[in-house]
């Protein structure tokens, strides 16, 4: 794990935080406020970290999902009044107070969500090696053709 700043993941964070700020603000429903945005703060709380920690990926959006967890347990322990921040409102609104099991299940697929992009941004990245790799080969070696046979021969 190595430590440094990452712009792509800040730009990317502020854009999340934006549009919570946006569904925090003006959307009141009962799919896109308490789903999406709880789906979304966790990939809020995952850019934040790439921002600045350079970790594996899925390792990473692991343990941003375990603390999520701890966060919407600790709403069930009413955490809140523990740590005696109850008349604090900021505190409030990051902590939370209603444990709700519908979160976890909304901060899972926000992880499987990164999951997913991170698949994907994995093979597209090793099809871009691949291609690099079979370009640069001198005179053709190492490139495959195929007949209508579906037999693969080399040059």
């Amino acid at each position: 794990m190595k430590f440094g700043f990452r712009k792509r993941y800040a730009i990317l964070s502020i854009a999340l935080f934006v549009v919570e700020v946006f569904i925090a603000l003006f959307i009141h429903d009962r799919l896109v406020r308490p789903f999406v945005g709880d789906m979304l703060v966790v990939i809020l709380i995952f850019t934040i970290c790439r921002c600045f920690i350079n970790a594996n990926y899925f390792w990473l959006a692991l343990c941003v999902l375990i603390f999520s967890f701890a966060v919407e347990i600790g709403q069930y322990f009413d955490l809140i009044s523990i740590l005696g921040l109850q008349h604090c409102g900021v505190a409030r609104t990051i902590i939370g107070t209603t444990f709700d099991y519908h979160d976890l299940l909304a901060y899972s697929a926000g992880v499987l969500l990164i999951f997913i992009i991170g698949l994907l941004a994995k093979y597209q990245d090793v099809n871009k090696r691949r291609r690099l790799r079979v370009s640069r080969a001198p005179d053709g070696a190492g490139v495959h053709e195929t007949d209508h046979s579906g037999v693969t021969s080399h040059d």
